[in-house]
């Protein structure tokens, strides 16, 4: 199995020594071995309590945030700390996406997901999955981050019987933990027999997708996505984080290169979908879903691009 660091970009500035301590406090005055005196020779007795004083706020900061869980290496004013609230006797920590996405911008695509999992408690992450072309990518790098965190699939009813191979395939050799979400039993019943996908492909999507994965989504504070921005132009504009509704919405791979894309694909050896090889450039539902590059087959002449879910 490999174990890599996604993508190379711009290493995120390391506050914390190899033992897991503020840079700060090695070498610090009175340390010893440090060669520093205490108090420091030739130094005004005012300038040294300053210097002492800014010591302890960063010892304090950091203990703070190790023991809340707040986010890691940036100035304690600039958290992005929206408000807090009590739940259930115990108290929430709400972030604003503008200042998620100034701290998670530097980040590689496992380095994000690896923050993600600080931030957050794993009861309050959200992975979906619809096991299309793309979708090996995304599960590889959550299971080497967090192995065995739940993945809900949205079995709609209308998926191909290559992805149901495929998602078997997957969740046995990434030893993944799957959940199936349905639609409603009459919904569904009712959307195939009036040919919903084709007189309705909204209201067709929406009960057979939107409305299953709501069901799941209360107590949940963070939803990932595997959408990447060279998709389509509506992806390219998504940032990082976005706000939706009670629910931040994640999107770890949105910067990916479609080259970076491809390389890391081979190089983490993931198996294809079986119908890409077929010339289907992105695989949904069999009646909405024929061959062609990207997600041009999606929806195709009808002016849609998303089932609903991502919009």
């Amino acid at each position: 199995m490999v174990s890599f660091r996604c993508i190379p970009q711009p290493e995120a500035r390391k506050n914390t020594s190899p033992k897991g301590l503020p840079y700060r406090l090695h070498g610090g005055w009175g340390k010893k071995g440090s060669g520093r005196r205490f108090p420091p020779p030739g130094t005004a007795w005012r300038e040294w309590c300053f210097s002492a004083a800014r010591e302890i706020f960063f010892v304090a900061c950091w203990f703070f945030k190790k023991s809340f869980g707040l986010l890691h290496n940036i100035p304690i004013g600039i958290i992005g700390v929206k408000k807090c609230h009590m739940s259930e006797g115990k108290e929430t920590i709400v972030f604003e996406a503008s200042h998620l996405n100034a701290v998670y911008a530097e980040l590689s695509p496992v380095e994000r997901l690896e923050r993600l999992f600080m931030d957050f408690s794993r009861e309050e992450i959200l992975l979906t999955s619809s096991f299309g072309t793309s979708a090996a990518f995304l599960l590889r790098l959550v299971n080497q981050v967090a192995p065995g965190h739940p993945v809900y699939f949205i079995d709609t009813g209308y998926h191909f019987p290559e992805t149901m191979l495929y998602k078997q395939q997957l969740t046995e050799r990434l030893g993944l933990h799957v959940i199936d979400l349905h639609p409603a039993a009459h919904l569904h019943a009712r959307s195939e027999q009036e040919a919903w996908y084709k007189a309705y492909p909204d209201r067709c999507c929406y009960v057979n997708k939107v409305l299953p994965l709501e069901a799941v989504q209360p107590g949940h504070r963070v939803w990932i996505s595997g959408l990447m921005g060279f998709q389509n132009d509506y992806r390219s504009q998504l940032p990082i984080f976005e706000g939706r509704g009670g629910l931040m919405k994640f999107h770890p791979l949105i910067d990916l290169s479609k080259e970076s894309y491809e390389i890391w694909s081979e190089v983490l050896q993931l198996d294809p979908h079986p119908l890409e090889g077929r010339g289907y450039g992105s695989v949904g539902c069999t009646h909405c879903t024929e061959r062609g590059m990207a997600r041009s087959g999606r929806w195709a002449q009808t002016g849609k691009t998303e089932c609903g879910l991502h919009l």
